[in-house]
């Protein structure tokens, strides 16, 4: 066959080859300028069933660790006195039941700082399905959940100090405070985020 009598495809290729093996510069791409990151541009609905799964299962693990202070709130709502099943054993009150803030170890300070973070963890993952369903408008749950975090984390810091200065090393409530901040700050800019799209 004859290549000779087909038709030529278009040279350009050859022509910038040629063009770059004779010293040309290829064409410098253009530069984009950097867009800049705003808070509106942040999206909090990134996370997916996983995140949601894993807050709700910790929260509930941590409130079942400090079901004693939930068990004592629902007792104190129905207007009874929580039976701790302990007793004085001297003094004028021996025999008589020991209330559950007057229990040794700070017992309920402790329970009380564990069963709040626990909550906390559930309320964010109410947020999280609010912002996944709701878009913008689940804002006021996350401004419930950042209330919650802020209030359990505050507890748990008085809890810190006031087991620090009786000796005792609170691991758990430290681990509340660390991640209790971790979790407000995040919340606080989820929070940001959404009022900023919806107005």
């Amino acid at each position: 066959m004859d290549m000779s009598k087909l038709p030529r495809l278009s040279n350009t290729q050859e022509s910038q080859n040629q063009q770059q093996t004779a010293g040309d510069p290829a064409p410098a791409p253009r530069a984009q300028a950097p867009v800049p990151v705003t808070s509106a541009q942040v999206d909090p609905a990134t996370f997916g069933s996983a995140e949601v799964w894993l807050s709700a299962v910790l929260g509930v693990a941590f409130m079942y660790f400090g079901r004693t202070f939930g068990s004592y709130l629902l007792a104190r709502l129905r207007g009874q006195e929580y039976d701790t099943h302990v007793t004085w054993l001297e003094g004028d009150r021996a025999g008589q039941m020991v209330k559950y803030w007057e229990l040794s170890g700070f017992t309920a300070l402790t329970d009380a700082g564990i069963f709040l973070f626990g909550l906390t963890m559930v309320v964010e993952a109410v947020a999280m399905i609010a912002i996944q369903r709701m878009g913008t408008r689940g804002a006021r749950f996350v401004a419930l959940a950042f209330a919650v975090t802020v209030i359990a984390t505050v507890f748990n810091l008085f809890v810190v100090m006031r087991l620090f200065s009786a000796g005792i090393t609170p691991m758990i409530s430290l681990l509340a405070v660390a991640f209790g901040g971790y979790i407000a700050m995040y919340q606080w800019q989820w929070l940001k985020s959404l009022r900023a799209r919806s107005a």
